[in-house]
């Protein structure tokens, strides 16, 4: 059995930070009374989530609080165990287990191994079980329902790792591309929802229950209650629950990515400003934006600059990225593409300079776009 200090551990990590206050003089009486009947154990006996916090400021009013970072608690007839959802660590499905018993007010944990005990004062009833960090602070968790969807595991990742899906809210849509090294594309043009740089996608089970993960939507942890060829169907836990629907986008075949191969133009509707200085010997100045585009590779031209990068389409084939830059610029958005012309949208990128250099939201130009025409002056070979 793991000692108690890995409990203090296990617990910040689902929102109970500091639950767990060590003592000894339960030692005796949990050793007599563990096997006894309590009146409790009929309606713990089940697993149970963490769905919002309660915070009382002083006024008399407890205020709620979403929490993200989802625990489980198990209890068994004889046992529980704890468990929490997290991105940096491999969660394990049971992170410990512990004999257990009711005291007044108090759930006592008890490690047989090191003869340690723990107390958690928490309040039982029906559906809800409280768990009070301190008068003023609690976490709220209540019955986790059961849909039985971790045998549908593989599906799950086939799925999200095969075809584009949107997820629509009341106040804006986004598109995610999952891809197999558990990243996320969010192919939204321009929406800024990321609260890393990079953003993660992962599921895991427990028991018969299948969760999915994903840190730049809010940092949510999602229930999965049915999957089917033409949607994902989640529900987010919180003092209301949210159903979330992950809808899957048919590509639409608007553009032919062929197309995208060769040298492009950019096409000029104002006036040019004055050269520059002769720039260095061996050293060319582009006074318009220039695109040569190979199968995987695309190499931009601007003033004295240029830029060298990977580039990839996404699966509706009507946006390119660069994997280098995408974290930071977002999708280039094609609204038009034959074999002549090309028209993109994009965050704004700077004509000066060496390299892509883009609008900066420490600058305030998170939002600036622009939209850009070229025209195919070579094709491929």
């Amino acid at each position: 059995m793991a000692s108690s200090k890995n409990i203090t551990r296990i617990l910040p990590l689902i929102t109970l930070q500091h639950l767990l206050m060590k003592s000894r003089l339960f030692y005796l009486y949990l050793t007599l009374h563990l096997l006894a009947c309590n009146s409790a154990s009929q309606p713990i006996e089940k697993t149970w989530i963490s769905k919002y916090h309660l915070h009382n400021e002083g006024i008399g009013e407890e205020v709620i609080a979403s929490n993200t970072l989802k625990g489980l608690i198990r209890f068994d007839k004889d046992s529980v165990a704890i468990s929490s959802f997290q991105f940096m660590d491999v969660v394990e499905k049971e992170v410990e287990k512990f004999k257990y018993t009711f005291y007044d007010t108090s759930l006592i944990l008890f490690n047989f191994s090191s003869n340690e005990t723990d107390t958690i004062p928490v309040l039982l009833n029906d559906s809800q079980l409280i768990v009070r960090v301190s008068p003023e602070m609690g976490t709220v968790f209540e019955s986790l329902p059961t849909y039985h969807q971790a045998k549908e595991a593989e599906k799950l990742v086939n799925y999200l790792t095969s075809f584009t899906y949107k997820i629509v809210t009341d106040t804006f849509e986004v598109f995610y591309e999952f891809q197999k090294d558990y990243t996320t594309f969010s192919t939204t043009p321009h929406l800024k929802l990321f609260i890393n740089e990079k953003a993660y996608w992962k599921w895991n089970q427990y028991g018969t229950e299948l969760f999915l993960e994903l840190d730049d939507f809010y940092g949510n942890v999602m229930h999965i209650k049915a999957i089917t060829e033409k949607e994902i169907i989640g529900v987010i836990y919180d003092k209301e629950d949210r159903e979330i629907i992950l809808e899957r986008v048919l590509p639409q075949d608007k553009f032919d990515p062929l197309d995208l191969i060769g040298e492009w133009e950019e096409i000029v509707d104002y006036p040019l400003p004055p050269p520059p200085p002769p720039p260095p010997v061996g050293v060319r100045y582009y006074d318009k934006e220039i695109l040569k585009i190979s199968e995987n590779e695309l190499i931009r031209h601007r003033d004295l600059g240029s830029d060298t990068v990977q580039w990839q389409m996404n699966r509706l084939k009507d946006k390119l990225f660069i994997p280098k830059y995408f974290y930071r610029i977002g999708a280039w958005t094609i609204e038009k593409l034959d074999d002549e012309h090309l028209t993109i949208k994009r965050k704004w990128i700077y004509s000066r300079g060496l390299g892509f250099r883009w609008a900066s939201r420490d600058r305030g130009q998170d939002h600036l776009i622009q939209h850009i025409k070229f025209r195919k002056i070579k094709v491929s070979e």
